[in-house]
């Protein structure tokens, strides 16, 4: 799908996706939602469980994938086993790569330095598909080129055998752009191919969003948003 590089509120760059004029993040701040929707707001709420899987639905661009690691590092100091799980159907092109600024802002607020994040960073683009690949200390990384929607069963046993719980990060295009995408179906695969005890955080907080959730089995909560968005939600299962 085409697109082009933007400067979000926070300056930190995202995606505007051409064929729905919608971008990949908040152009309030594409690394503070982030941030709040599946760090604060989902990761750091998992903070003590040893060996964790990340399910990330709408890889994109890395940055939810990027600053989970950075939490890693720097809130767990590479403790535990992480399993980091991204599906996209539309990958982006590895020459776009150095055009995002995500490991400036990450750098500074975990006060990590900015070259090891930039390396890592490029690690994670460059690691193949449909492979596991080892990026740092106790965080695996498994990319999946396919839609949300084509998943099945035997993809959530062979993705989510951590050990652990998962914290599923629900980033997709919203349901005004691919409605598909946020079928009750979904959640209910989802629900059944993760452990009691994780979460779901989306920046979606649409009552049909939160009514399907609820059926798919999640005990849904509204809290507060990034700036520009008044209310995300997360979701329990």
């Amino acid at each position: 799908m085409k697109h082009h590089i933007i400067t979000s509120a926070d300056g930190s760059t995202s995606l505007q996706l051409e064929q729905f004029d919608e971008a990949y993040h908040s152009i309030n701040g594409a690394f503070t939602e982030a941030q709040h929707i599946y760090i604060d707001n989902c990761l750091e709420k998992l903070s003590s469980i040893e060996n964790l899987t990340i399910f990330d639905v709408g890889f994109g661009s890395a940055l939810n994938a990027i600053l989970s690691l950075a939490w890693h590092i720097s809130r767990r100091d590479g403790s535990g086993d992480i399993l980091y799980c991204g599906i996209e159907k539309y990958p982006i092109q590895l020459s776009e790569i150095e055009q995002f600024n995500y490991c400036d802002k990450i750098s500074e607020y975990y006060n990590i330095p900015l070259n090891k994040l930039r390396d890592l960073f490029i690690k994670i683009h460059h690691s193949p598909w449909e492979e596991v690949c080892e990026i740092s200390t106790n965080f695996k990384l498994i990319k999946n080129r396919c839609d949300i929607a084509d998943l099945k069963d035997e993809f959530y046993i062979n993705r989510m055998i951590n050990g652990g719980l998962a914290a599923i990060f629900y980033d997709t295009f919203s349901p005004a752009t691919q409605p598909e995408l946020w079928a009750e179906e979904i959640f209910v695969e989802i629900a059944n191919g993760t452990p009691e005890g994780s979460i779901l955080s989306t920046y979606c907080c649409k009552g049909i969003v939160k009514e399907r959730l609820r059926k798919a089995g999640f005990n849904v909560s509204r809290v507060a948003g990034p700036p520009g968005k008044r209310h995300i939600i997360m979701a329990v299962k």
